[in-house]
C-alpha cells in the first residue's frame, strides 16, 4: 500500500513539473527554489499556504515570472494594471485615510 502512495505522490508532482513548464517555462524544481528563497509564501504578504499551492506571478506582456503569490495577492494585481506607481498611491491613499477619518 506504501508503494501505491508514494506513485499517486509522483504522479502529482511530475503532474505539476508538465503543467508549471507549459504555462510558465519553469520546472517544479525552480519553482520549489524560489518559494524556498521567499521564505516558503508569498512574496507579498507572506502567507503560507496550507490547502492549495501558491500561484506562479508572471508578466502577461512579457511572459516573465516574477515571484511566487497567494491567490488573493496574485488576485489583487491586476486591479492596479500591474502599475507600481499605483500600488504606491494606493498605499498613501490607506495610510492617510485612517488619520482622516480621526478628525472627521
Amino acid at each position: 500500500m506504501r508503494d501505491r502512495s508514494l506513485r499517486v505522490s509522483s504522479v502529482g508532482r511530475a503532474r505539476r513539473d508538465y503543467t508549471l513548464q507549459k504555462k510558465y517555462g519553469i520546472t517544479l524544481a525552480q519553482y520549489e527554489r524560489m518559494l524556498g528563497k521567499q521564505g516558503g509564501g508569498c512574496a507579498i504578504c507572506g502567507r503560507v499556504a496550507k490547502t492549495r499551492s501558491l500561484n506562479v506571478d508572471h508578466c502577461h506582456r512579457t511572459g516573465a515570472v516574477r515571484g511566487i503569490l497567494c491567490h488573493s495577492c496574485n488576485r489583487g494585481l491586476p486591479f492596479f494594471r500591474d502599475n507600481p506607481a499605483l500600488f504606491r498611491k494606493a498605499a498613501e491613499y490607506l495610510e492617510t485615510a485612517s488619520v482622516r477619518r480621526k478628525y472627521l
